[in-house]
């Protein structure tokens, strides 16, 4: 009898307008109004030019071709980190410490992994980087022309950086427990009702390097989808992916350190665990909405 209460509980501990949005956004037909809502005329985003330049990135394609493809697959790697910028963000990740599974009283230096688990006498899959915003460089991308024009573009014109993040992905042998709570199993994020994405991996990601999976297609589930997945956010393995969207539609996105992957991350992802070498990557989460919640700062 204590379970739904527990539930409820957990889903509203950051606030009854973050609980509703968990409860409401998962429901195609609610993400399609609010859509649509985002891009009336009164608050449509302006018109970008196709040859957008910008000092911290590149395009490979115009931005509004970036958003169809967005629209059309829910993702594109037509954007592209220069690499002056690549090293600067990888200087903030050699300089300040990171937090062993988002644990605030677990901080080390990333020279100093090896040694840290020793003393914790357990292996890290993932850790994250706090405070990324007080960083001028990651304070200076959150506001970069490119990644904003693609999100207003998709999201409609309140659209804004809501978080930077960046994490470290290790070689580590962990249990299919550990390895969910990391998000390494298929599953659906829901940060906002109308929000997306960019990765940038700041390592080279090949084959078995923790390459990041999206399910093409999956980011606008039908209402059958929803009925299938009963309305649950939750994760999914491999095998019941393949079996709904088809071995075609799951892409591996490797790539070279600069490589910009623009995502609608409520399409089905997950992070594949190295089994070579680490992965490190940095994220910046776009929405209409801030709940405050997708920061992490100590």
């Amino acid at each position: 009898m204590k379970i739904i209460p527990n539930k409820i509980s957990y889903l509203f501990e950051n606030g009854w307008q973050y609980g509703l949005m968990k409860l409401l956004a998962r429901i195609p037909v609610v993400k399609s109004i609010l859509a649509s809502l985002a891009k009336l005329p009164l608050t449509r985003a302006p018109n970008f030019p196709d040859d957008i330049t910008d000092e911290n990135f590149y395009v490979t394609s115009s931005v509004p071709d970036i958003v169809e493809e967005l629209k059309v697959n829910g993702f594109s790697k037509n954007i592209i980190c220069k690499q002056e910028v690549v090293e600067a963000i990888s200087k903030v990740a050699r300089t300040k410490p990171l937090f062993a599974y988002h644990n605030k009283q677990l901080a080390f230096q990333i020279n100093d992994r090896l040694e840290f688990e020793k003393k914790l006498n357990m292996p890290i899959l993932i850790a994250h980087y706090a405070n990324l915003n007080q960083s001028k460089i990651f304070a200076k991308l959150e506001n970069d022309t490119i990644l904003t024009a693609v999100a207003k573009h998709y999201l409609g014109d309140r659209a804004k950086c809501i978080a930077s993040q960046m994490w470290w992905t290790f070689k580590a042998d962990v249990t299919d427990d550990v390895r969910s709570k990391a998000a390494h199993f298929y599953h659906r994020d829901l940060d906002a009702y109308q929000f997306m994405k960019f990765f940038i991996y700041l390592t080279d990601v090949g084959v078995n390097d923790g390459a990041h999976f999206f399910v093409r297609g999956s980011h606008r589930p039908y209402i059958i989808h929803s009925l299938r997945e009963k309305f649950r956010i939750s994760r999914v393995d491999d095998a019941k992916i393949k079996e709904w969207y088809g071995d075609k539609n799951i892409i591996e996105m490797t790539g070279k350190a600069g490589s910009v992957i623009a995502e609608d991350t409520f399409g089905f992802h997950k992070g594949q665990s190295p089994t070579n070498n680490a992965r490190l990557l940095a994220c910046f989460v776009f929405a209409n909405q801030d709940y405050c919640v997708q920061r992490f700062t100590v």
